[in-house]
């Protein structure tokens, strides 16, 4: 009698391509569990705003300034936005000293396209006017939106906003 050798037979003929899909499954959802674990994103905060001054502003009787309480934070802002010459808006955008939170405010057209952004203030600080984004603004009388975000100052969640709509006039308007 001759003898030959025994092979065991299973079901899979070859269990080497399943055992390297199991690897490759099992090393992809390890990768992306701690991609989502150790990901702490790109978020960049807003800049602070370069011109704003400190302190109390005085502003004009003509800009009808006054304060408005959001229920979470006080904002100042004028009621008679005017333009300047130089296409700026006089806005007296104020960010009192009992808030605790970081303000910045944009100004958009009817249609929503942002026409002026500050950067952000923080307690106790002023900007009298802002600049344009582009210099290609309309004179005469626009209506506008304009947003006032809050931040907290550590983590820079969102703290509330206002949005209001105005009306942006230019000096000889007045």
């Amino acid at each position: 009698m001759r003898n030959q050798p025994t092979q065991l037979k299973t079901r899979f003929p070859d269990n080497r391509i399943l055992i390297i899909i199991c690897i490759i499954v099992t090393t992809a959802l390890t990768a992306a569990v701690l991609f989502q674990f150790f990901y702490t994103g790109s978020y960049s905060p807003p800049p602070f705003e370069a011109k704003a001054l400190e302190g109390i502003p005085n502003p004009p009787d003509d800009v009808s300034y006054g304060e408005i309480n959001s229920g979470s934070f006080l904002v100042g802002f004028a009621g008679i936005i005017q333009r300047n010459d130089d296409d700026s808006l006089q806005v007296y955008f104020v960010n009192p000293e009992e808030n605790d939170v970081h303000l910045m405010c944009t100004i958009a057209d009817d249609n929503g396209g942002e026409l002026y952004k500050s950067g952000l203030l923080r307690p106790g600080e002023y900007l009298v006017n802002l600049e344009p984004i582009t210099k290609n603004i309309s004179g005469g009388r626009d209506n506008v939106t304009v947003e006032i975000y809050a931040f907290e100052p550590e983590t820079y969640y969102s703290k509330g906003a206002i949005v209001l709509k105005n009306t942006v006039v230019d000096k000889e308007y007045e």
